[in-house]
């Protein structure tokens, strides 16, 4: 049953998952390709947008590069540059950094757009909700990062395998 469970959340499900986010995405580029921008705060107030919007942006797109290079990355090719300790405390480093920094800056947005009325008033339920679901998101990789920092360097290359 362990086995089952076990494939079922880290096999099947992230399959499963991937394969409707890109249905999802191509299905709406073909229907109706308007309705994928977001429609922009930036009009009704710029207080926090800059802070908010420059660190979640950075630190996310730092954390997305971070991801994909340290998950696909051959270990016989990152063995030519560092061992797995190092490569597991570089990315515990600039994890922590990078992640910080986008939760930061979606706190920032979150705020702003809960404080300012003219935000408030303006967003959607939805925008909301997707803001609260990717900091949850966020969070719980920040919480992962201690729960790589503080397991072995062999469960550390058992992810990269898994990838």
């Amino acid at each position: 049953m362990d086995n089952f469970i076990n494939n079922l959340l880290f096999t099947y499900l992230p399959h499963i998952a991937m394969t409707l986010f890109w249905f999802g995405v191509i299905t709406r580029i073909v229907k109706s390709p308007q309705s994928l921008q977001a429609e922009s705060s930036q009009f009704l107030s710029k207080k926090g947008q800059r802070w908010g919007g420059n660190l979640f942006h950075y630190g996310i797109v730092m954390v997305f590069i971070g991801h994909f290079t340290g998950l696909f990355t051959p270990e016989n090719l990152y063995h030519l540059v560092m061992t797995t300790a190092t490569k597991r405390a570089l990315a515990i480093t600039m994890g922590s950094v990078f992640g910080t920094a986008a939760v930061v800056g979606i706190i920032i947005l979150l705020v702003r757009r809960m404080q300012n009325q003219r935000l408030r008033i303006n967003s959607k339920p939805q925008d909301i909700l997707l803001i609260v679901l990717l900091l949850f998101e966020m969070v719980l990789g920040i919480i992962a990062i201690f729960t790589t920092a503080g397991s072995s360097v062999e469960n550390y290359a058992e992810l990269g395998a898994w990838a």
